[in-house]
């Protein structure tokens, strides 16, 4: 329904005849201050009620209405003046449609049932929501389509309340409360196990174990002679138990917060039975681990969100999305999932030990789509999951079956024919104004779609191909083509029914097109029509051309179009890229294109970088962000194809970007180039070599970060090569990390000397490193130099790390640690608006040191803000900083344990940042009788651990609510 979303205002005070509320939950009315209801008339006047409760708080478009109603507008205004006799001016009239500024019954239920679990009145505000219902959902309009999707998700949030309040009767020892409220949901859900097993549950806490096992055998009898099924593992568990001597009464599970993530709105309105979606809702009830399967373009993954928001009223800590189609390796499966629940992997523990550990406790849905490349790998996952995890169920997208013990395997069936020719017209119509298919048409239609097996995307790809070819026309060629069809071309697809459809649609296209789209297969996530004229070449076509190949493509649903501010980029979806990158490797074309396209990425990249150094750069991040999946996988090629240069001009582009926003896979990059430039025997340069090593130091990788810049300034190279100023840099600050005082000083004089000669972003780099080196007014002067680099370059990210520099000044040199706060906000500020995660660390840090010396009021949640975005960026260097403040203000409060333990992590990892408050730590620990036993288990500690430790216990300090 189209509407648009505007305040809602509703007086404080209403007379008790007025009506202020819309009844859905039943049958649908108008309901009085004082409770009564008023019944509306007509069918129609209620319709109108309940579609404009549904969209609550929007307007909604008039003919969005006439056509829901079919009315014409005329009648339209009749019924909304009926209507608006009755609720006055609760009906208010738009430019473009109506709403209903009135409260709503099913709202204010939902909002009951998905409120705090953790409240203490929780059964109470579950009953008096489940007081509300009259009846069914919409009552008389349940099954017309406008309503089956409001009334399918209000019956779930039913079930689900009325299963959460049951099992905390059951838990208060209120067995009689529970069957009575149990005993009409399993009438109204028949062949659920759910229900079932609470009612068991009551009988038996009620005394009555024999009644449960009767009921249970009942059951089993109904199910069989019903549907054909056996109940689910765990009816049969609490069966079980039951029988040997459980009361029924719930085991109490600990919970770690929620998880929840918005799921993805569908771009189109779906065609096909609800009940299916339903259904599915119901099998996630019953079964910790179901899988879609079915052939590609089945509509495996729409179903599987709709049906998760659906069920998703029933998973108080959310549901979550794994999308796994861009995982190329079985072996980075888990690390995909743990990124997507915002799980940490822990040292020495694995992705899927970590996962375990994150959701153990948790109630939630978690999705994972496309597993049918790493099938055996998200089963391993699944495994883990169901076995320890005993409150999250998974919903799998695969072709086919994952194999887990008590997986229920559901198959996602083509469309009724009635369903697909529904499609087919409605897409069809869609991309061309035309008239409705009627007559030999409608027949050819219905044709089409058998001949396509009733496939969603193949019938999309069709009618996308009906603006420009009659139905007779697409019949006839859609029979040719079919009938030389075979399996996948390289055996990787098992299904031929999906690579039957985009072969077809592949066969329309003339050759240019053909190749044009073979050749975009190098592509990863989106791309610009620029791109796409750098990378592809197609005989006998001058590039200008491509863009008309491409507007074909476009227009025959072979390729996505997105926008976003009047930018027009293009997109392969993942299914029909790997069927062009097959056509493409047939052709022998696949390393020159690939070249092509790192060559593009290369040179795009640099004018990019160029743009960063200046007020553009926050446009020039944006970019960055836009290109990165065609810059990994163009780096990717690189290296495995001995691209060494290439790949150094690539890292080399993007290290900007990517300091500033903290991309910690461009360590990874650096190491992987360096790795393989030594395997083929080729020499990195001293850029590279110093650019990696400064990654090593930020992840306190500090020997990493030692060895590499001394061999680069052991290349043959000029004092005032800028890839050696950066080696030179970058050795003196991990030489000094490292406690290797001494050394440090003698490369000092060495940076001092070439520090003139070097480029402004070098000789930044270069500044930073020396201003740790400062004394007194040293600091200021130091300060003020990064400052004035940082304003003649001009980009935002380089004015908010100037502000670091100048507050840290403010506070080590001038003794201003006001001052010192204020300069370090600002930053703070300057960061977060250019999205410059570097410079908001290293600015929370400096506020954190400031605060100390002010003995702020804040300083507890100072640090721990501090700590965790630190945490969250992997910024050990100077998270390691924050760590010894930390220790410090647990020595202080009389946390003297974990104080020393964080101490003996840090005496082990890192060197004191300064004298204080390290020293202070330890006297305050000493003095307070910690033993060097509690050092050493500190220094035993991994770094994950000793922040945890840290985060934990002063977020139970008094002052951490300040």
């Amino acid at each position: 329904m189209d509407s648009v979303a505007v305040p809602r205002v509703i007086p404080a005070s209403v007379p008790p005849d007025a009506v202020t509320e819309v009844r859905l939950l039943g049958p649908v009315a108008l309901l009085r201050a004082d409770g009564s209801a008023v019944e509306l008339p007509s069918a129609t006047q209620r319709r109108l009620v309940a579609l404009l409760a549904l969209h609550a708080d929007k307007v909604v478009r008039s003919e969005a209405l006439g056509d829901t109603l079919q009315l014409s507008a005329g009648a339209l205004r009749k019924v909304v003046s009926r209507v608006r006799a009755a609720v006055g001016d609760a009906l208010v009239t738009s430019a473009t449609g109506y709403r209903l500024v009135l409260e709503v019954d099913a709202d204010r239920f939902a909002a009951a049932v998905l409120g705090d679990r953790g409240r203490a009145d929780r059964s109470a505000v579950l009953a008096s929501a489940l007081s509300r219902w009259q009846g069914d959902a919409l009552d008389e309009f349940a099954a017309e389509p406008w309503a089956i999707a409001a009334a399918t998700r209000l019956d779930g949030l039913r079930s689900a309340a009325i299963e959460e309040l049951a099992e905390q009767w059951l838990a208060g020892d209120r067995p009689a409360e529970a069957l009575a409220l149990l005993e009409p949901h399993v009438a109204r859900t028949p062949f659920a196990d759910r229900p079932r097993s609470l009612l068991l549950r009551a009988l038996a806490s009620a005394g009555r174990p024999a009644d449960a096992l009767r009921a249970a055998h009942r059951y089993r009898m109904d199910l069989r002679d019903g549907v054909g099924l056996v109940p689910g593992p765990e009816f049969r568990e609490v069966e079980q138990r039951i029988a040997t001597g459980w009361d029924g009464r719930p085991e109490p599970v600990a919970h770690r917060g929620p998880l929840r993530h918005e799921l993805p709105a569908p771009a189109t309105r779906r065609v096909g039975p609800d009940r299916f979606l339903a259904s599915v809702a119901a099998d996630l009830a019953e079964h910790r681990a179901v899988t879609l399967t079915g052939p590609g373009g089945v509509g495996k993954t729409r179903t599987a969100l709709e049906s998760a928001a659906v069920a998703a009223a029933r998973y108080p800590d959310g549901v979550v999305v794994v999308e796994l189609a861009a995982v190329e390796q079985p072996e980075a499966v888990p690390d995909a999932v743990a990124s997507a629940l915002g799980v940490a992997v822990r040292d020495g523990r694995s992705a899927v030990a970590s996962i375990v550990e994150r959701l153990a406790g948790s109630r939630l849905l978690l999705v994972l789509d496309n597993c049918e490349h790493v099938v055996a790998a998200a089963a391993s996952v699944v495994r883990a999951v169901v076995a320890g995890c005993p409150g999250v169920t998974v919903l799998a997208t695969s072709r086919e079956r994952l194999g887990v013990r008590g997986e229920r395997v559901v198959t996602v069936r083509p469309l009724d024919l009635a369903d697909a020719v529904e499609l087919f017209c409605e897409r069809a119509c869609a991309v061309d104004d035309r008239a409705p298919f009627e007559g030999e048409e409608l027949e050819a239609v219905s044709a089409i779609c058998r001949r396509l097996d009733s496939l969603p995307l193949a019938i999309e790809l069709a009618a996308a191909r009906s603006r420009a070819m009659s139905t007779a026309d697409l019949l006839a060629r859609l029979g040719r083509r079919f009938d030389v069809l075979g399996a996948a071309r390289d055996g990787q697809y098992h299904q031929r029914t999906l690579w039957a459809t985009i072969d077809w649609s592949y066969q329309l296209l003339d050759p240019d097109e053909q190749l044009l789209f073979d050749q975009l297969s190098v592509f990863r996530g989106s791309f610009d029509l620029a791109a796409v004229e750098q990378v592809c070449v197609v005989p006998g076509r001058a590039q200008i051309e491509l863009g008309g190949l491409l507007a074909a493509l476009v227009e025959r649903s072979m390729v996505l179009t997105e926008r976003t501010k009047g930018d027009l980029r293009y997109r392969v979806l993942e299914t029909l890229r790997q069927f062009a990158e097959v056509g493409l490797a047939e052709r022998a074309e696949e390393a020159v294109t690939k070249r092509r396209h790192l060559h593009h990425f290369v040179e795009l990249s640099e004018a990019v970088d160029r743009r960063w150094f200046g007020p553009g750069q926050i446009s020039a991040d944006a970019e960055f962000d836009r290109e990165w999946d065609n810059v990994r996988v163009a780096h990717g090629w690189a290296d495995a194809h001995h691209e060494h240069r290439l790949a150094e001009r690539l890292l080399l582009a993007t290290i900007a970007h990517s300091q500033s926003r903290m991309r910690g896979e461009h360590a990874g990059w650096c190491a992987a180039s360096i790795a393989a430039a030594d395997e083929s025997g080729a020499e990195p340069s001293a850029a590279l070599l110093g650019w990696g090593a400064w990654w090593a130091m930020i992840t306190g990788e500090l020997a990493r970060a030692v060895a590499w810049s001394e061999r680069g300034l052991a290349l043959p190279a000029s004092d005032d090569d800028p890839g050696a100023g950066v080696c030179r840099a970058v050795l003196v600050f991990a030489l000094w990390t490292t406690g290797r005082a001494a050394d440090a000083v003698v490369r000092v004089g060495e940076l001092e000397a070439v520090l003139d000669r070097l480029p402004p972003w070098e000789a930044y780099t270069g500044e930073r490193a020396l201003f740790s080196f400062s004394k007194g007014e040293g600091f200021e002067t130091r300060a003020a130099r990064i400052a004035a680099i940082c304003e003649s370059i001009g980009a935002p990210s380089l004015l908010a790390s100037a502000r670091f520099y100048q507050g840290t000044a403010q506070l080590s040199g001038a003794g201003a640690p006001g001052r010192a706060v204020a300069f370090h906000l600002d930053g703070i500020a300057l960061a977060r608006g250019a999205g410059a995660e570097l410079a908001e660390c290293q600015n929370l840090q400096g506020l954190l040191d400031a605060k100390v010396a002010l003995d702020a009021p804040d300083l507890v949640p100072t640090c721990i803000e501090a700590l965790r975005r630190m945490y969250e960026l992997r910024y050990w260097l100077y998270l390691w900083r924050v760590l010894d403040n930390a220790a410090w203000l647990l020595a202080r409060a009389g946390r003297l344990e974990a104080a020393g333990l964080l101490l003996g992590h840090l005496d082990r990892v890192a060197t004191p940042w300064r004298s204080r408050p390290r020293a202070t730590t330890r006297e305050l620990v000493s003095a307070g009788g910690v033993t060097a036993e509690v050092l050493d288990r500190g220094a035993a500690l991994d770094r994950d651990a000793a922040v945890h430790l840290a985060l934990e216990v002063l977020a139970d300090l008094p002052a951490a609510a300040s």
